[in-house]
């Protein structure tokens, strides 16, 4: 069985959702300040648990997180990738209503595995895969422009399209001239801003949260922010995350699970929440059952797709989302564990240290700091 989903009184997807009931003037989950420009940073990998550890390394985010106390932790969501938890920041929706279930997925129509970052090839419109009105399209139906500040890589992307549709898109490489120009931007007019900062999550990826490369990263995005809100005169700005990161020191192979071929055909989401496609669905509950006495003793749960659609952690789901989730999902519990397929994963997944995607509460928690006037 799955764990209950915390309580909480403000998610992620609650974010955008209140800057946008601010600058028409009403009170959101969020308190921020009425009528006023919003500006809401986004450090993919930046755990709220992760900062409360390397607090030194961010001096200003960590002097706004002990002034504003509980209220600057929130949560996430499930699974904890970006892919699901940015659709639900800029929808306001969670995964099992917007859609986008994971960091890779099987096309129910093509039964192909593709990447919904940088992967969705032809015959996959992002616009019909994940069909909420973002945040930033009814911005714009009620007359209030919308930036969103990003590298230039994303620019255009499918991925945009499916979860940033509205805003106007505003390339910037460095990281610290992004920030600045976000929030010159909210300056000058009552408008939402969205920022993207990368850094911190390749460290994490490449060297481990714990690494001294990602302590320097911390402190080059907290220097950064910095130096942007000395700009800040009358604009609310928000530095939120979309997921945290755990340091993997344990691989367990699914392809040595005994028939695990002749049983599955397909693997997607993430290692730290494998999606298994059967060959034979009306089999899930017995493989499930066979896959958890197989694992190492704490390490994941294996669930049947009704599991995880009937615990709430996914919210709502639609009959869409329902069609794209694995039969069986593999989500680890302790934080050391990834789960791989190497006869379909990718060599550079395998070496990657700092992970997430699953519910432990150092990949579901993040941080939630509020600059307002």
């Amino acid at each position: 069985m799955l764990p209950t989903f915390p309580s909480a009184n403000v998610r992620l997807a609650d974010v955008l959702e209140s800057a946008r009931s601010a600058v028409l003037g009403t009170p959101g989950r969020v308190e921020f300040a009425l009528g006023r420009s919003v500006v809401v940073i986004v450090v993919d990998g930046l755990g709220a648990e992760n900062l409360a550890a390397r607090p030194g390394y961010a001096r200003t985010l960590s002097r706004a997180v002990a002034a504003q106390g509980s209220s600057a932790r929130i949560v996430g969501g499930f699974p904890s990738t970006t892919v699901a938890q940015l659709t639900s920041l800029a929808t306001g929706v969670l995964p099992g209503e917007h859609g986008l279930v994971g960091y890779s997925l099987a096309d129910p129509v093509s039964d192909r595995v593709f990447n919904l970052i940088s992967g969705w090839g032809d015959g996959v419109e992002p616009e019909s895969w994940q069909p909420v009105p973002t945040i930033f399209e009814r911005l714009a139906e009620a007359g209030v422009p919308t930036f969103a500040f990003g590298p230039p890589a994303y620019e255009g992307s499918a991925f945009s399209r499916a979860f940033l549709r509205g805003a106007e898109y505003r390339a910037v490489v460095d990281m610290g001239q992004r920030l600045e120009d976000a929030l010159a931007t909210a300056e000058k007019s009552t408008c939402v801003v969205y920022a993207y900062v990368s850094d911190l999550d390749v460290a994490g990826h490449r060297y481990g949260w714990l690494s001294d490369q990602w302590a320097e990263a911390l402190e080059q995005v907290d220097s950064a922010l910095g130096a942007a809100l000395r700009l800040r005169r009358r604009s609310t700005v928000c530095v939120t995350a979309d997921h945290g990161m755990v340091d993997v020191t344990r691989h367990v192979y699914l392809d040595e699970f005994p028939g695990f071929a002749a049983h599955v055909r397909a693997v997607a989401g993430e290692p730290r929440c494998p999606q298994l496609y059967l060959r034979d669905p009306d089999k899930a509950p017995e493989f499930a059952a066979a896959i958890n006495a197989w694992l190492p003793s704490g390490a994941a749960v294996a669930v049947v797709k009704d599991v995880v659609v009937d615990s709430g952690w996914l919210g709502k789901v639609t009959a869409d989302a329902r069609a794209r989730l694995g039969d069986v999902l593999v989500p680890c519990l302790d934080q050391k564990t990834a789960i791989y397929d190497r006869t379909t994963g990718k060599q550079a997944s395998l070496k990657m240290i700092g992970q997430h995607g699953s519910f432990n509460a150092q990949e579901l928690y993040v941080p939630l700091v509020v600059f307002s006037g």
